[in-house]
């Protein structure tokens, strides 16, 4: 096994368990999955991937130096973070209600969380998809405690941490994790009637504020 493979190796076993926690992109990424399906929600995944793997990039890069510097202000990162999810499940809520008063019956089951607004010569369906993509990408890289925590791997890690195949490793568990949440999802949306789905978002809402409350008390 030649070491880039074998360091790609490491990034997957790294992240697998560390990605599989449930926090709020996790319970957003199942709420896509719900309205969207698999392969229409794919594009959100794929933008947590691309988050992740910058993040892995700045600290494989900055290291130590990094670490150095967040852990003087690692309280004000984690109330920053629970400042995000609190957001995060205020439009969560307001994204079902919108949905509710839209399709009062129920019919329509996939509304899209980032809906596209239309444009000239780019169809509704290609917005979306570069929405979700970049929506989702941001929302990983806005959240500081995704920084914190792989700055920890990095400056605690052993030999092959930090290096170009530790960064593809991480990549590819995040899509595997990600898309498995989408996967989830798409599950649910299929076997829940519409007013059971529209419960199961609003205590996925419940569930983010609980999230922040733990993080500003924590």
């Amino acid at each position: 096994m030649t070491g880039f493979v074998r360091d790609v190796a490491l990034g997957v076993a790294t992240g697998l368990p560390m990605l599989v926690v449930v926090g709020p992109i996790a319970l957003l990424l199942v709420d896509v999955g719900v309205r969207r399906g698999l392969r229409a929600g794919s594009p959100a995944a794929l933008g947590v991937a691309l988050g992740d793997v910058v993040l892995a990039v700045v600290v494989a890069v900055a290291g130590t130096a990094l670490g150095s510097r967040l852990a003087p202000v690692a309280d004000q990162l984690r109330i920053a973070a629970a400042v995000l999810v609190a957001a995060i499940a205020v439009h969560a809520v307001l994204s079902v209600r919108r949905a509710g008063a839209s399709d009062p019956d129920g019919s329509e089951r996939s509304v899209p969380m980032l809906a596209p607004a239309g444009g000239p010569g780019v169809s509704s369906s290609e917005r979306g998809t570069g929405r979700l993509l970049g929506g989702f990408a941001a929302l990983t890289l806005a959240n500081p405690l995704t920084l914190l925590v792989y700055t920890g791997v990095v400056v605690g890690g052993g030999a092959g941490v930090g290096t170009a195949g530790w960064v593809t490793g991480m990549g590819l568990a995040s899509l595997a994790v990600h898309h498995g949440w989408i996967g989830v999802g798409h599950v649910v949306g299929s076997a829940l009637p519409s007013g059971a789905l529209r419960v199961a978002r609003y205590v996925a809402a419940g569930l983010l504020l609980g999230l922040a409350v733990h993080l500003l008390v924590g």
